[in-house]
């Protein structure tokens, strides 16, 4: 019986990049149906954030398998709107085998597994959009969100707050 292979677009903002998302990302590059994660990023700043700050933190935190690669969108481009584009771009599909699954993966972080299945459905409600024989569909699994001490999802816009108010707090003397 064969199994399924995997190209998994981990899709975000990342800024910052944080624990919960190396842990969600590596959860798909160690798993043995994953060809490959890629992790893309958009290029626009959030709050003196950059997307370069990425690969440094992940590095941090031990970086990633031979398996995993970071794109960033072109400028004015969207994340998702970067994955839109390479599945259906025959130079980058020609890297890939036939048979491979493009996946959108996500952490089950509260509202963020949707994603897994808007984007499979997408492609079905518009056939013929993407080239012949180029399949989508949803991931082997979706990554356990990693929880910070009160038992929360960790969250890069709660980190984003915590920044702002340690900057409040440090010019408000």
């Amino acid at each position: 019986m064969k199994h399924n292979k995997y190209v998994i677009f981990f899709v975000g903002g990342m800024k910052p990049a944080h624990r919960g998302h190396y842990e969600a990302i590596k959860q798909y590059s160690d798993h043995h149906s994953v060809e490959e994660v890629l992790i893309i990023q958009g290029k626009t700043p959030r709050e003196g954030v950059h997307g370069e700050d990425m690969v440094q933190r992940f590095n941090t935190f031990g970086g990633f398998p031979k398996n995993t690669f970071y794109v960033f969108s072109d400028e004015g481009e969207s994340p998702i709107s970067t994955v839109h584009r390479l599945v259906k771009d025959k130079a980058f599909l020609r890297a890939y085998d036939k048979d491979v699954t493009y996946a959108i993966g996500a952490s089950d972080k509260p509202g963020a597994s949707e994603r897994t299945s808007q984007f499979p459905e997408y492609y079905k409600k518009r056939p013929g959009v993407l080239p012949v024989n180029v399949k989508v569909g949803t991931p082997p699994f979706i990554a356990k969100t990693l929880m910070n001490k009160e038992g929360e999802p960790i969250s890069a816009t709660a980190i984003r707050a915590q920044m702002r108010d340690a900057k409040n707090k440090i010019f408000s003397y």
